[in-house]
């Protein structure tokens, strides 16, 4: 028996041989977890048929990775459908429940229709929680993107170590669209290994600025900042994003629903490349932080948010999209509490002295 709440748990059991593994409520993992739990399945014994058991409900941040294996029956190139299969099992299917705690499936009967759909009728369609239900891969994702020499390029970048650090690269036009066009996405990095690989990137591509979080410009432990090993690294136009100010994280939230919404052309200001697979896979999965009481308002962190935190440092520095006007507010439509309005396009300045007492310590440490 054991616990992985973190993507960076999986390296607790790095190295380890099992003949049968079994995972409950497996849509409380992401896909980079359990891939790597499928490398613990190796044996030398020849009687042994090695398997994999998740036991899961629709809905949290693995909902989209096991319905694309399990349900919509959808493999990339390296997956092998005969390694997969699904035995659908209701509440209805239990016999010894529905007579020992009939009130149980009243409970069930009872829940919102969406929760109802999910856990009752096990309907994989549904998706409570999601963040971001406006994708639609046919208008986000595209094949091909315009000149982009003219335009401003950026990159946002979000540290992990242990857990997957993220760069993303994005271009907007002069009249406003946004194209996402590489990404990269990797861990075990250190930020020297980091710093030369977006050193060849933008040897490729030059741009304008590389936004960081605050917590990339902190030391730790004696070290140099990650932004200050950047520019010793030889990367310029290193800039600070605003993502300590007290509303960073719930304006952000917002600006990036404007973003993915659609400009008086009928296009989304904000679109993906097809080679960016990673954004491409990990933003749909996104589900709110369940607070009780709360209006949702956040991103659960435990989820796979990397490439999602990069591009937030960008939109929280460029600010509403042309054509958005009025304050910023919550995307939750049963929340009535409307977030402070973005100053000229951009978030108020934080009062540095009052958010450092409260602000929660990230470590980059890597060693």
């Amino acid at each position: 028996m054991g616990s992985c709440q973190y993507e960076g748990d999986v390296f607790n059991y790095q190295g380890a041989e099992y003949d049968d593994l079994g995972i409950d409520e497996a849509s409380q993992f992401t896909e980079y977890m359990f891939n790597h739990f499928k490398t613990n399945l190796r044996t030398t014994r020849t009687d042994l048929k090695l398997q994999m058991y998740l036991g899961t409900n629709p809905g949290g941040v693995g909902h989209a990775w096991l319905k694309r294996l399990f349900i919509d029956k959808e493999y990339s190139k390296d997956e092998n459908p005969t390694d997969y299969g699904f035995v659908p099992a209701k509440v209805y299917d239990n016999p010894i429940i529905l007579k020992a705690d009939p009130q149980y499936v009243h409970e069930l009967e009872t829940l919102p229709p969406d929760l109802k759909r999910a856990f009752l009728e096990g309907d994989w369609d549904v998706f409570a929680g999601q963040v971001f239900s406006q994708w639609r891969r046919d208008k986000h994702v595209v094949s091909k993107l315009p000149i982009l020499e003219e335009c401003d390029k950026v990159i946002g970048f979000d540290w992990g170590y242990n857990d997957h650090g993220a760069a993303v690269f994005v271009a907007r036009d002069k009249n406003g669209h946004v194209y996402q066009y590489r990404e990269i996405y990797q861990n075990r990095k250190t930020p020297e290994e980091w710093a030369e690989d977006l050193k060849i990137a933008c040897s490729l591509t030059p741009v304008n600025a590389i936004y960081l979080p605050h917590d990339c410009f902190s030391k730790q432990q004696g070290r140099d900042s990650i932004a200050e090993v950047f520019k010793r690294n030889g990367l310029q136009n290193i800039r600070r994003a605003d993502t300590l100010s007290k509303n960073a994280r719930k304006n952000s939230l917002a600006l990036f629903h404007m973003y993915l919404s659609d400009s008086s052309d009928g296009i989304p200001y904000f679109q993906v490349h097809e080679s960016c697979t990673n954004t491409i896979r990990t933003l749909p999965e996104l589900v709110y932080e369940e607070r009780e009481g709360k209006p949702k308002e956040d991103v659960d962190s435990s989820c796979e948010d990397h490439l999602y935190d990069s591009l937030r440092t960008i939109f929280i520095e460029w600010g509403k999209p042309r054509g958005h006007g009025g304050p910023v507010r919550p995307h939750d439509p049963t929340s009535e509490n409307f977030l402070p309005t973005v100053i000229d396009g951009r978030v108020p300045a934080p009062d540095i002295k009052k958010l450092i007492k409260g602000t929660r310590k990230r470590d980059w440490r890597y060693t």
